[in-house]
């Protein structure tokens, strides 16, 4: 009997033990998890690819009319969150005014507004303005979301009525959301311009990642004479702003500049580039009392701007620099970034800087596009992504035969920027550049805007940009297009591999 019972016992633990090693085989078994890459994602060590769920190139514009000049930020609290906001010529005037496109998916569905105030919409502060513009999109640490713009103009025509309410004709401009983007408050001025002899222009906006700092940069043209790049810093996340105080010198014959970039180290630092094109000469200023006093501007590198008007094309190219610090954690944090297009080579080719100490010394340019011929690139943007990769977008021109044929580019490093081995097209179709339309003329205008975005989040890079593939007719229309990459891991050794040319075909589930 005790036999027996014995015997029992043993079935039954090894009945038991075969169940718990089956469970553990299960447990680590091929896919499970997700321990290995889902259908249609390259095997690890992976390289960058674009994410084609449910499209490689969304149109998240798809609207009647124009949009163009766009900028991109995802929330660091949700990478979920993404806002695109664009020059958007869908009012009842036809004048641009600030769009806004939000998505809470990953960027697979989008919702469009506009900034109150434009024609047609409901009244408030800027509703005497005829049009608003260049929009630049940026997130505080904490997931709030900052809008910049401009806003200029008489949309009533009635100069006495204006100047006895005090209503301004230029502003730099400002508004905050807590959603997402879908809703947007405390719109605010940083400068303001009562006659036409001052035009606010070219403004971009920056967060302190430690604080509540957040700092706006642009430049007042006067009385189209000289200019003068000042700086508007709030101490309370945007609600409130201080008066400018301008960082250029006329003593230095610095008469003629643009492009301020605005960028903040862990440390609090305040680093502003922009171009003197009096002396084609990248600039900086670095302050280290949040914006109230700034050292004298100190060269970074020449700059052969590239022409803002080429002939082949029948919209304007300014060259404008685009800045970011990293702020990773990886091995190269706090490093500064610049990028911007340049002519030295003959034809136009994208151009990064880095500074390692906090904007006072910079790094010889180096060519980031690797292309071998006389074609154009131009339109970059950087940012930074984990471990310190750094990723840019520009458009280009070097595998297409017509004469504004473009596509959208996109690059990546791994070792600080000092090589960009992997950079490939991420538009599924090149595109006519010439196709977006020109000014009523037939002079240069700006229907393609004067920049494109990127900003990542942990394991993607996405960027926007407008294109007219979707035109009818020669109706000029230009949609806003994004593309999600999925970017590399690096390899043991520190490299990757390079993907292929056509890397659309892989398309995996996002988010």
């Amino acid at each position: 009997m005790e036999i027996d019972r014995r015997r029992k016992l043993m079935a039954l633990s090894i009945v038991v033990l075969l169940l718990l090693a089956g469970g553990v085989v299960l447990l680590f078994r091929p896919g499970m998890w997700g321990t290995t890459p889902r259908q249609g994602a390259p095997a690890t060590p992976m390289v960058p690819f674009v994410i084609c769920d449910p499209q490689c190139n969304p149109d998240i514009d798809p609207g009647p009319a124009p949009v163009n000049e766009v900028d991109i930020g995802i929330n660091p609290v949700d990478p979920l969150n993404m806002i695109v906001s664009g020059n958007d010529y869908n009012t009842s005037t036809g004048l641009h005014w600030l769009g806004v496109y939000w998505s809470k998916d990953g960027g697979k569905n989008w919702n469009h507004s506009m900034l109150e105030g434009c024609p047609g919409c409901p009244d408030n502060q800027l509703s005497t303005f005829a049009g608003s513009g260049d929009p630049v999109i940026v997130y505080g640490a904490d997931g709030t979301a900052y809008l910049a713009g401009i806003a200029s103009g008489d949309r009533d025509s009635a100069p006495i009525q204006r100047l006895l309410r005090r209503d301004p004709l230029s502003v730099t401009l400002s508004a905050i959301s807590t959603d997402g983007g879908a809703t947007w408050s405390n719109i605010a001025y940083q400068g303001t311009a009562y006659t036409r002899l001052t035009f606010h222009d070219k403004e971009w906006i920056e967060t302190d990642p430690n604080s509540q700092y957040v700092y706006m940069a642009w430049i007042a043209f006067e009385g189209a004479v000289t200019s003068r790049m000042q700086v508007s810093t709030s101490a309370d996340g945007g609600r409130t702003w201080g008066t400018p105080v301008i960082y250029t010198e006329l003593r230095q014959l610095e008469l003629n500049t643009q492009g301020a970039t605005p960028m903040v180290g862990a440390d609090g630092t305040l680093v502003v580039a922009f171009i003197d094109y009096q002396k084609n000469q990248m600039m900086a200023v670095r302050s280290h009392d949040h914006g109230a006093t700034f050292d004298s501007p100190t060269p970074v590198c020449p700059v052969t701007p590239i022409n803002r008007n080429f002939p082949e094309y029948t919209f304007r190219t300014p060259t404008i620099p685009q800045g970011v610090v990293d702020r990773s954690g990886g091995p190269h944090d706090g490093r500064y970034y610049l990028t911007w297009e340049d002519m030295a080579s003959g034809n136009s080719d994208i151009q990064l800087t880095y500074s390692d100490d906090g904007g006072v010394t910079w790094s010889d340019p180096m060519q980031v596009n690797n292309d071998n011929t006389t074609r154009h690139q131009f339109f970059s943007d950087v940012a930074v992504g984990t471990n310190s990769s750094v990723h840019l977008v520009w458009y280009d021109a070097r595998n297409t035969t017509t004469d504004s044929g473009l596509e959208v580019y996109y690059a990546e490093s791994t070792d600080g920027a000092l090589t960009f081995p992997v950079q490939f097209p991420v538009t599924d179709n090149p595109f006519e550049g010439n196709d977006a339309g020109e000014t009523s003329t037939g002079a240069h205008g700006h229907p393609l805007g004067d920049y494109i975005g990127i900003d990542t989040s942990k394991d993607t890079a996405v960027m926007t940009w407008p294109d007219p593939r979707n035109q009818q007719n020669g109706d000029g229309n230009t949609d806003i297009f994004v593309a999600r990459v999925r970017y590399a891991y690096p390899t043991t050794d520190g490299n990757f591999t390079v993907p292929s040319a056509t890397p659309m075909n892989q398309t995996i589930r996002g988010g």
